[in-house]
């Protein structure tokens, strides 16, 4: 597969600072100060309430507390007087974290040597060396979507990818033995032992290598990775350019990284690729990902224009080579592009049988971590993938704890979409116009094909009567045929398994 190779350290490589783990009893000193007012993810929040914006808290006028004197150091990357640190790093002194790296002192101002980023109850640095070619990536949001995304279940051996600051390692020490972090930009590795040390964590192994390279004939239960996934002619930053032509690196990290899982093991990665106007995406990944002894599941997140694409990273980035524009469509065209999309995947190793392959969009709402929920949704997918229908009625099905039905009502005369039933819903001419289902955890999936039909047969899954009965109630309930009943809603109540808003009951 394309692979990057690593550079020889230089000066220039390691000219970033990243603060000194020597000192430990400073380190933990000032992580408890920085938590004790508010330099958390929750604090900050409290602080920033919706009417007031981190630019209020921050402005001149602002009273000088500890709180916005650390945000102004750690986030804003602004100095400020000597005297305001020595008052917000009370009890520790500006000398002492100066010798420990987190600042520097020069004519009565102290300036950040790096960034404090919160995440939930870790705090994790990493250098301020911006457009640099071995800049460590902040927590972003495809560091957010991955973190989210992951499986959490109990993991031998876990490898983070690619680890920059250690985000996605730290947050897997909690339910591994033990964790490989790799990452061929040496400032990252730096970066992410670090922070392994100062949030308290000792399972985690950072190596430096290119890919695969420092964990060869390895096996891992968990694989986790946010690669260099923007397609550009360009190779500025490691994290973000790969300098392979197209979205081929994604897709060979993912077809090598099956050979590195064991049986019932996860890869789970984040990555764009390109649509042509020849082949649908779907085609083309199930392509991409066959033969590979896992099965494999794509969530469409975004798609974008060819010129939207190009504007939104061009938007993005500080330093813009010349006529960066024109060179980056120019190259899209030359790989036939029609848009650009982006996704997850998450492949499971499962080489003792056939595989299965799905392709859908991805809940809008990612928001919360729903990794839990992608072994239950992957079981669930293939259960309806292999039962058919003369056995599928023969289960019990029960309805999802976090299913919620949302109805929409008009009054007479007013009605929405055409079919709905127009059962009164109280005596004052109000009648059902819409309804859906809404899952409230987990991937927050909505189902908007909702009729009275379906939400009786929905709500007859107690668990406790096989659906084939559930089917004969509904049929009779109705008066209508019961083989007209299963051939319009057998592939509904197919589709609220696949996307777990129903789950079957084991048999006993």
């Amino acid at each position: 597969m394309a692979t990057i190779t690593p550079r020889p350290e230089t000066s220039s490589e390691i000219s970033a600072s990243v603060p000194n783990a020597r000192y430990p009893d400073v380190l933990q000193q000032f992580r408890r100060l920085l938590h004790s007012v508010g330099y958390h993810s929750c604090g900050i929040a409290e602080s920033l309430e919706p009417s007031i914006p981190i630019s209020r808290l921050l402005h001149p006028d602002s009273p000088v507390t500890p709180l916005n004197t650390f945000l102004r150091l750690f986030d804003r990357e602004e100095s400020v007087t000597s005297e305001a640190a020595s008052s917000a790093f009370a009890p520790l002194t500006v000398a002492e974290l100066v010798e420990a790296g987190f600042v520097r002192e020069r004519d009565g101002r102290v300036s950040s040597e790096v960034c404090i980023e919160p995440y939930e109850d870790l705090l994790l640095v990493h250098p301020y060396c911006h457009e640099q070619e071995n800049a460590v990536m902040s927590i972003s949001a495809s560091s957010l979507e991955l973190a989210n995304f992951t499986v959490r279940a109990r993991s031998r051996r876990t490898l983070d990818l690619g680890t920059g600051s250690g985000l996605q390692a730290i947050l897997a020490a909690t339910h591994s033995d033990q964790v490989y972090a790799i990452d061929v930009n040496p400032i990252a590795l730096e970066c992410a032992q670090f922070n392994c040390i100062w949030n308290g964590i000792s399972n985690v192994v950072c190596k430096r290598g290119n890919l695969f390279e420092p964990v060869i004939g390895q096996k891992f239960d968990l694989i986790v990775t946010n690669p260099p996934f923007v397609i550009s002619p360009f190779v500025q930053l490691r994290y973000r350019d790969s300098g392979v032509r197209g979205d081929q690196f994604c897709i060979n990290l993912a077809r090598e990284a099956a050979s590195f899982l064991n049986e019932g093991g996860y890869f789970q990665m984040i990555f764009q690729w390109i649509d042509t106007a020849e082949q649908g995406w779907r085609e083309r990944l199930s392509l991409a990902f066959s033969g590979l002894g896992c099965d494999a599941w794509v969530m469409r997140v975004a798609t974008a224009s060819p010129d939207l694409y190009v504007w939104s990273w061009l938007q993005d980035s500080e330093e813009k080579p010349l006529n960066a524009s024109s060179e980056w469509h120019r190259y899209l065209h030359e790989l036939e592009t029609e848009s650009v999309s982006s996704g997850l995947l998450v492949l499971q190793r499962a080489s003792e049988r056939p595989n299965s392959f799905w392709f859908d969009e991805s809940p809008e709402d990612r928001s919360r971590a729903y990794g839990a929920h992608i072994p239950v949704l992957l079981d669930a997918r293939r259960f309806v993938k292999d039962q058919p229908d003369s056995i599928l009625f023969d289960h019990k099905l029960q309805v999802s704890p976090h299913l919620k039905m949302i109805q929409q009502a008009c009054l007479d005369g007013n009605r929405g979409r055409q079919g709905r039933s127009d059962a009164d819903i109280s005596s004052s001419g109000w009648s059902l116009a819409a309804a859906e289902f809404r899952l409230e955890e987990g991937p927050r999936y909505f189902y908007d094909d909702v009729d009275t039909v379906l939400a009786s047969l929905v709500a007859g899954c107690d668990g406790k009567h096989k659906l084939a009965r559930i089917f004969e109630a509904v049929a009779a309930e109705n008066e209508v045929p019961l083989a007209d009943l299963k051939a319009k809603y057998s592939g509904q109540i197919r589709e609220l398994l696949q996307y777990g808003f129903l789950r079957s009951v084991p048999s006993e």
